[in-house]
C-alpha cells in the first residue's frame, strides 16, 4: 500500500488485491473487467462464486473465483465492486502510453477508468 494512503479518502484497486483493502478510514472499491466479474457476483451472493474462463484483455484478472484468503477481506472492506470494459482498459493503456509515457499491462490499468470517470467518487 502507498505510504500516504492513510491521508487518502478513497482507494480503488484491482479486485484480486483484497489484502490491500483494509483501512477502515478509507472508502475502498474493487475493480474488475465486466466479463470477469467473479468478485462482484460473489459479493452479491455473499459467498465465493465460480465462473467460466472469462474473455478479457486483463489476463491478470482473468480468474474464475475469488481467492479463499482475499475474498473475506474484500467482502468486509470494499464498499463496492466496480466493473470496466475491455475498451475502457485499452483506452486507458493508450492514454497512459501516449500522454504519460508509461507502458502498463491491462490488469494494472483496470482501476484507472473508474477513477477517471469519477462515477464512484462523487460523494
Amino acid at each position: 500500500m502507498h505510504p500516504d494512503a492513510l491521508q487518502w479518502r478513497r482507494i480503488i484497486c484491482r479486485s484480486q488485491h483484497g489484502g490491500k483493502i483494509r483501512q477502515a478510514s478509507i472508502h475502498c472499491f474493487a475493480v474488475e473487467p465486466e466479463t470477469a466479474n467473479d468478485t462482484q457476483q460473489s459479493i452479491t451472493k455473499g459467498d465465493r462464486v465460480a465462473i467460466a474462463p472469462p474473455p478479457t484483455i486483463a489476463d491478470g484478472l482473468r480468474v474464475q473465483t475469488p481467492g479463499a484468503l482475499t475474498f473475506p477481506i474484500t467482502r468486509a472492506n470494499a464498499e463496492d465492486v466496480l466493473t470496466v470494459t475491455d475498451q475502457e482498459i485499452t483506452d486507458t493503456m493508450r492514454f497512459m502510453l501516449l500522454r504519460m509515457k508509461l507502458l502498463v499491462e491491462p490488469s494494472g490499468a483496470a482501476a484507472q477508468p473508474r477513477y477517471s470517470l469519477r462515477s464512484c467518487l462523487r460523494q
